[in-house]
């Protein structure tokens, strides 16, 4: 997204507005320098609630990822080892083709 209008209309950014509307309504995000009616310092606080809540819903996404990403290692990790009947059928196959004979080698 390039545009902010599109970020502000996004899911997660008004769910994070939602989120910090109970510490001081109404909550803030983004602003333009002239809709500014309260005290500087005031609507920088609200914002900086509203960057937190975001942050933190991040950090969850995250966390989130690494456990599904730890599981599906540990999914490949299973399906990567062989097991040990596998290998000893494929060892009774190598000796049995070694064994394998077309018949004595006639020449004309």
């Amino acid at each position: 997204m390039s545009d902010w209008r599109l970020s502000a209309n996004s899911t997660i950014y008004r769910e994070a507005l939602k989120a910090t509307e109970s510490i001081h309504s109404p909550a803030v995000g983004f602003v333009k320098p002239q809709d500014i009616t309260g005290r500087t310092t005031e609507v920088q606080f609200k914002q900086n609630n509203t960057t937190i809540q975001l942050l933190l819903k991040l950090t969850e996404q995250i966390e989130d990822l690494k456990v599904a990403v730890k599981r599906l290692e540990a999914v490949k990790g299973k399906e990567g080892t062989q097991p040990d009947d596998l290998t000893d059928s494929l060892d009774q196959i190598q000796q049995q083709l070694q064994k394998l004979s077309l018949g004595e080698l006639i020449m004309v």
